[in-house]
């Protein structure tokens, strides 16, 4: 007779600010955000799982199921289980007969694994599948995986000590042992071994990527005001990486930008776990550059997809003009599947067009949402309730020369 065993995991994420108090204090009257059963993003062995249909979450109808493929490994690790304000969540594991297990060290012995995940809220109810897909390519020696107790949750793609180069899903890569001053001057990919630490000297800023830049789920600490690259062309990819950074950071540039400044090609499979905060500039100071923050670019006419923000944004500069948001300051191209969770806070407004979004400091007519989440609080102050109504909708922070807003129908803020 098979075991059968379940057991619940809830996690309670509370997030009770209204839409209007994303940007001010509201008024006792104001209505909280319609109360939702959402499983918003899971993310297994650092990598966040695909859906089969990105639009269930805005209708409810169609497919609920979720995959995911991971590098070869014996035991799974569920690193984020993001689930709508108030709601709680349950996780059953259908292998083996269909027994529970904890989300930090799932064993598995085959090529896939299931999960079936129930999201309540109240009276609400959704119920999701996920399926892991465990791949099978660049397998370690044999003398590592004997008596399948190989445990890769870190999801790192296997890579000989001795090897220089090596082949992932068809794709070349250059290897990168340690920190390298000159990773990304030339045009070719990459793939990491190990955690770095990004502080380009200028001189070793690149101006442009047109590689594929393949994280291999390494960490890369941000240090100081640094970029990974200025421009990252039409072919350039930058996936599979957790940026973070310890303590505080003080930019002197006028782009705070933690991937790239303009984004032309494809930011995919990236966590960041940045937190800027900018102390208060003399106001009486002659610099009064614009500050432009957003993590993932400036400019965004490519495209990112699959991406979370954890990262708290805060500015408190006085006497300069300041955009901040915490994926982009201006979106022009594409955003797949992605989630922020990070505030996003601007202590001191300085001209008219300072402001903040949630997600976007200002977007494009042709901007393409498709599956953007936000539970983060976005704060201004020191603007009034005119100037709010006036200026922000939702997630975004736009002028009134910025023209329409783009389609924003697969995008749910529920702060």
């Amino acid at each position: 007779m098979k075991l059968r065993k379940f057991a619940m995991l809830v996690l309670i994420v509370a997030v009770a600010v209204s839409v209007i108090a994303c940007f001010a204090a509201c008024d006792d009257g104001e209505e909280a955000p319609e109360p939702s059963a959402d499983l918003v993003a899971v993310r297994v062995n650092g990598y966040m799982a695909e859906w089969k249909d990105i639009n269930y979450n805005f209708g409810y109808e169609g497919s609920s199921d979720l995959t995911v493929d991971v590098p070869y490994t014996n035991y799974l690790r569920i690193d984020d289980l993001i689930v709508s304000p108030g709601a709680e969540y349950t996780v059953f594991y259908e292998n083996e007969g269909g027994y529970y297990t904890f989300l930090d060290k799932i064993y598995v012995n085959n090529r896939e694994a299931k999960f079936k995940i129930k999201v309540t809220n109240g009276e609400l109810s959704n119920s999701y599948t996920l399926t892991v897909n465990v791949k099978q390519t660049n397998l370690p020696p044999e003398s590592e995986i004997e008596g399948r107790n190989y445990d890769n949750r870190e999801g790192h793609v296997y890579i000989p000590d001795d090897a220089e180069t090596v082949e992932v899903d068809s794709v070349l890569y250059k290897v990168c042992r340690g920190n390298q001053s000159e990773l990304l001057l030339g045009n070719e990919n990459m793939i990491l071994t190990e955690d770095i630490r990004v502080s380009w000297a200028e001189d070793y800023l690149p101006e442009t990527y047109s590689g594929i830049f393949n994280g291999n789920n390494y960490a890369l600490r941000i240090s100081g005001s640094s970029t990974l690259v200025t421009t990252l062309e039409e072919d350039g990819v930058i996936q599979n990486a957790f940026f973070y950074m310890q303590g505080r950071l003080q930019p002197m540039r006028e782009f705070s930008n933690v991937v790239c400044e303009n984004n032309y090609g494809t930011i995919k499979n990236v966590k960041m776990n940045v937190h800027f905060h900018d102390y208060a500039r003399d106001p009486f100071s002659d610099t009064h550059a614009p500050l432009n923050y957003g993590y993932f670019a400036y400019r965004n006419y490519g495209k990112i997809e699959n991406c979370l923000n954890v990262g708290d944004l805060t500015s408190e500069y006085n006497g300069c003009r300041t955009h901040m948001a915490s994926f982009v300051t201006e979106q022009y191209g594409e955003m797949t599947n992605c989630v922020n969770t990070g505030k996003v806070q601007l202590e001191f407004p300085y001209t008219d067009n300072s402001g903040a979004g949630a997600i976007a400091y200002l977007v494009g007519e042709d901007a393409v949402f498709n599956g953007v989440y936000n539970l983060g609080e976005c704060t201004i102050s020191q603007y009034t309730e005119e100037q709010i109504d006036e200026k922000l909708d939702m997630l975004f922070y736009t002028t009134a020369e910025a023209g329409a807003y783009p389609d924003m129908s697969k995008i749910k803020n529920y702060t």
